[in-house]
């Protein structure tokens, strides 16, 4: 017998309650809490949310079909000491460093079913995969870079003529970006639970970016038809 142990990044994702309930079918396929006494299984869900968290042993015990609003994370586990011991934890949170799955198995082959475990719970989570990863990690340090570059261009310019008007078209572009970057970050958190809330704020989303769009179609139009 051996043990294996293995920590991995997961991927950004939009996650509502039907990948819950298959991630947790999973978990338990491998735990099963059936004689758990017996066997010394266990298998929790904890919620967590800014003022403390809730400990239960299925997501169906949530009655809504959504996420409670305030939720900040959620944690999967389940431990088995049967023929092969195995300890599965999946937490998925807000932010990047808030999420992570680890999976430790001591058995013969202990290699070959950890590495199966976190595969098969990566390709679930890949199917509810999202882009919001671009606002995390090292791209999370792009508005940094932004201000340090913008903040370079206006010292770069000490005159009071027209010539120092570009930097400081420059430097106040770039502060946009920096903004509108981190107004982004705050709407696409790495992981984004499927609550009532979050359900209004994609729908005001798209209804935004389909108004912008209808402008720049609109305005591309008019330069074609008109010539203005």
């Amino acid at each position: 017998m051996s043990t294996y142990s293995l920590s991995k990044k997961i991927p950004s994702c939009e996650f509502d309650k039907k990948i819950a309930k298959e991630i947790e079918a999973y978990i338990r396929s491998k735990i099963p809490t059936e004689n758990s006494k017996e066997y010394g299984n266990s298998y929790v869900v904890k919620i967590i949310d800014p003022t403390g968290s809730e400990s239960m042993n299925s997501v169906e015990l949530i009655t809504q079909d959504t996420f409670p609003n305030d939720i900040e994370s959620i944690e999967f586990s389940g431990n088995t000491t049967g023929d092969a011991n195995i300890k599965i934890y999946l937490k998925l949170g807000k932010n990047e460093h808030g999420s992570e799955l680890r999976v430790t198995v001591s058995s013969i082959n202990a290699k070959e079913i950890a590495r199966g475990i976190a595969s098969e719970i990566e390709r679930l989570l890949y199917e509810c995969k999202t882009a919001n990863w671009l606002f995390y990690g090292l791209y999370g340090a792009l508005p940094f870079v932004l201000f340090g570059i913008a903040i370079g261009i206006l010292f770069s310019s000490s005159r009071n003529d027209a010539a120092a008007i570009s930097p400081i078209l420059s430097f106040l572009a770039l502060i946009t970006l920096v903004a509108i970057w981190n107004i982004l970050k705050r709407l696409a958190p790495y992981t984004e639970f499927d609550t009532r809330r979050n359900r209004t704020k994609n729908t005001w989303v798209r209804w935004f970016l389909n108004g912008l769009l209808g402008v720049a179609v609109f305005s591309g139009i008019s330069k074609i038809i008109w010539g203005t």
